[in-house]
C-alpha cells in the first residue's frame, strides 16, 4: 500500500470517527443479517417483529427507529448528514422539511409522519429496569451536544423524552391496561413480550394516525410469548401487513463469540430455549407453565433437616377449600427445600374445609411441634382481606392468626407474570450444583402435582390464560419464591444434610 493510499485511508477513518462522535445515530452500521433486514423492512409492514437471540442488537435497532420517529426521518440514510446550528448557536438535527423526502418515515396509508410526533415505548420488563435499558441505548445513539428533555416520574410511573415538540412516552407491561387507553400515537415500540391486553390497548391508539408497530423480542416464554406465537408466528404467511424478521446472537461481533458459544451449548439448556436465545426462534409453545422443571433434579426422597436450618411457612388460605400450606427449609439463599405440606391428601379429594381459623392455627402448631419457624407468609390479597357479612366487618386472616401467636407477613409480590418467571428460574437445573434452586420432598404430593401439571388453557377468545386448576399449591410455592428472605450464606452455607450422591 502506497503512502498516499495510507494517508487517504487514515483521513477517511479519522473523518468517520469524527462523524460517529458528533452524531452516532447518523452513522449506524447494521449487522449483516437480522438488523439489516429489519432496518430495510420498517416501511413495508404495519406490524414488524424482530425476533432475535440474546445480544443480537434488537434493542439497538428499536431505539434507532425511536429517534427517527422523533425526527420524522432516518438520519443514517441521509448522505453526508450533518447537524445544524439554530439561531442561538446550539447544535440541532435538521428539520424534516430540510431533508429529502425519500428519507422520511411514512404512515401505513402512505402519508409522511407529521411533526411533532407522539410515540410510545412499552417494555416487557418492570418499568424502572426497562427505562434504564432504553435510556442507555438512547444516550449511546443521541448526539452528545444536542439538547433534549428526559423526564422520569416517581417509581413505577411514566417517563418521557421530548425533542422539538416530539414526545416519546415510556411505559411497561406491568402497568394497568387502562393507563394505555385513549392516547394517539404515530408509532408504537415494544421491547420484549407483553400481555395481549396491553398490546391491544396501545394498538388502538395507532388508528387515528395510521401508525406502525415495531417489536424487538427474544421469545422466552410464558403466556406473553404464547399469544404472539399463535396470532403471528404460526400464521405469519396469512396475515397481511405483518412482517417477521429473525436475528442471530452470532451477528453481534462486539461480544466474545467463544463465550457466547459456550453459553448456548450448555447441555442444561433445552433445544427450544437454545433456539430462542441463539436465533430468536419460537418453540412449540407448550402449555406447561413451569417448563424448566427437571423431575430428576427437583424431587428428592425425604431426609432429616438439621434443627439449625431456618424454616419458612407459606399459606394460601381459602373460604371454600382447605388452606394450602408448605414448609420450606432455607438451606441458603440458593437452596430451598419444601419438606412438608398440608393437606397431605390430594386436594381434590378433601372437599369443604372442616377447620376454622382457631382449628387451622392449632393444626399448624401441631405439625410444627418443637420446630422454630422463622418466617411466615400468606396470600397478600386474602391475608389482608376483611370479610363483610350482614354489614359486620370481620377480621382478616392475618389479624385472626395474630390472636393465636402466629404472625404472617403479607408483603409478597403478587404479580403473576413476574412470579411465573421466578418459578421457572427457581426450578431450572443449575449447571454448577446439578439441582434446581428449590427442591421438593416426594411425599409432598399436592406440591408435586401442581408444579408438574399447572398449565395454560385456551379461552373462548382464543387467548391462553393461566389455569386455575392445580394453581393453589403452585401459588404457595410462588409466594415462597417471591418472598423468601435473604440469609447469611456464611452462617447457614455449611449446613450439609443431603446424602453424598445428591450433593
Amino acid at each position: 500500500m502506497s503512502r498516499k493510499t495510507k494517508e487517504e485511508l487514515y483521513h477517511l477513518l479519522t473523518e468517520r470517527e469524527r462523524r460517529i462522535k458528533i452524531c452516532p445515530v447518523a452513522n449506524i452500521e447494521w449487522n449483516a443479517r437480522g438488523q439489516t433486514q429489519a432496518a430495510n423492512a420498517v416501511d413495508l409492514f404495519n406490524i414488524l417483529l424482530f425476533s432475535a437471540g440474546n445480544r443480537a442488537g434488537k434493542t439497538f435497532w428499536l431505539v434507532a427507529h425511536i429517534i427517527a420517529y422523533l425526527l420524522g426521518y432516518k438520519p443514517w440514510e441521509v448522505p453526508g448528514f450533518e447537524l445544524v446550528r439554530d439561531t442561538d448557536g446550539k447544535l440541532q438535527f435538521p428539520h424534516q422539511s430540510d431533508i429529502d423526502s425519500k428519507y422520511w418515515l411514512y404512515r401505513t396509508d402512505g402519508l409522511p409522519v407529521a411533526l411533532p410526533s407522539s410515540i410510545i415505548f412499552v417494555t416487557g420488563l418492570p418499568l424502572t429496569r426497562g427505562t434504564r435499558v432504553l435510556e442507555k441505548t438512547f444516550r449511546e445513539l443521541w448526539p452528545p451536544d444536542v439538547e433534549f428533555k428526559w423526564h422520569t416520574g416517581p417509581l413505577s410511573t411514566w417517563a418521557r423524552v421530548e425533542y422539538n415538540g416530539s414526545v416519546l412516552t415510556i411505559g411497561a407491561d406491568t402497568q394497568k391496561v387502562q393507563s394505555f387507553e385513549g392516547a394517539k400515537h404515530a408509532a408504537a415500540f415494544f421491547d420484549e413480550p407483553v400481555r395481549k391486553q396491553i398490546f391491544t390497548a396501545v394498538r388502538r391508539g395507532l388508528i387515528d394516525l395510521r401508525g406502525r408497530v415495531f417489536w424487538s423480542l427474544t421469545p422466552l416464554g410464558d403466556a406473553r410469548v404464547s399469544w404472539i406465537a399463535r396470532d403471528y408466528i404460526m400464521t405469519e404467511d396469512n396475515i397481511e401487513g405483518v412482517g417477521i424478521i429473525y436475528g442471530s446472537a452470532y451477528d453481534n461481533k462486539h461480544i466474545s463469540q467463544e463465550a457466547l458459544r459456550e453459553f448456548l451449548e450448555d447441555p442444561n439448556l433445552s433445544k427450544e430455549e437454545r433456539d430462542a436465545r441463539a436465533e430468536g426462534k419460537f418453540g412449540t409453545v407448550g402449555k406447561t407453565i413451569i417448563s424448566t422443571l427437571d423431575v430428576g433434579k427437583t424431587f428428592i426422597n425425604p431426609i432429616p433437616i438439621p434443627r439449625d436450618v431456618p424454616r419458612m411457612l407459606v399459606v394460601d388460605p381459602h373460604h371454600s377449600k382447605p388452606a394450602c400450606m408448605a414448609w420450606f427449609a432455607l438451606i441458603n439463599d440458593d437452596h430451598y427445600v419444601i419438606y412438608r405440606e398440608w393437606p397431605t391428601a390430594r386436594l381434590h379429594t378433601v372437599g369443604i374445609p372442616k377447620l376454622d381459623i382457631p382449628g387451622l392455627a392449632l393444626k399448624i402448631k401441631e405439625l410444627e411441634g418443637t420446630e422454630d419457624v422463622d418466617y411466615r407468609f400468606c396470600d397478600p390479597s386474602f391475608g389482608r382481606q376483611h370479610a363483610k357479612v350482614l354489614g359486620v366487618r370481620h377480621k382478616s386472616f392475618q389479624e385472626q392468626m395474630i390472636e393465636h401467636k402466629l404472625y404472617f407477613d403479607t408483603r409478597v409480590d403478587n404479580d403473576l407474570d413476574r412470579g411465573i418467571d421466578a418459578l421457572r428460574e427457581a426450578f431450572r437445573p443449575s449447571p454448577v450444583t446439578g439441582r434446581s434452586r428449590v427442591q421438593v420432598f416426594n411425599n409432598c404430593v399436592n406440591t408435586k402435582d401442581a408444579l408438574l401439571l399447572w398449565a395454560y388453557e385456551d379461552t373462548p377468545s382464543g387467548e391462553l390464560r393461566v389455569s386455575e386448576r392445580m394453581k393453589d399449591f403452585a401459588d404457595v410455592v410462588r409466594y415462597g419464591v417471591m418472598s423468601g428472605p435473604k440469609l447469611s450464606t456464611e452462617l447457614y452455607g455449611s449446613s450439609s444434610y443431603l446424602p453424598e450422591e445428591d450433593e
